[in-house]
């Protein structure tokens, strides 16, 4: 559980500092800060959703993209079988990148 904690944190992190987040994003954006709309997961979206009244129109996006980590970890929890639980941080970074960097394309 601490590896994927620390894979979480390293991989956000290296993609809120990679050229291609540069892009999406205003140049010279937070790197500390996108890594950690990164990290959230996909609680980032409902934050800017909620933010932005967008929440009615968001939600049925929210509630699908929160389901794809959610259905692996939840397989690890009853298996305890630690590649579950790597499936479900890469796919945690990947709803956090999409729903956090991605979206502004």
């Amino acid at each position: 559980m601490v590896f994927s904690l620390l894979y979480v944190l390293l991989a956000s992190f290296w993609l809120a500092s990679s050229e291609i987040t540069d892009r999406i994003l205003q140049p010279g954006a937070s790197v500390p800060l996108v890594s950690a709309f990164i990290a959230m997961g996909p609680g980032s979206g409902w934050y800017f959703a909620f933010i932005g009244d967008h929440l009615p129109r968001a939600a049925p996006f929210l509630c699908g993209v929160t389901a794809i980590p959610l259905v692996p970890f939840v397989v690890w929890s009853w298996s305890r079988n630690q590649a579950w639980l790597a499936v479900a941080a890469t796919f945690w970074i990947a709803t956090g990148y999409l729903c956090s960097a991605a979206i502004w394309v």
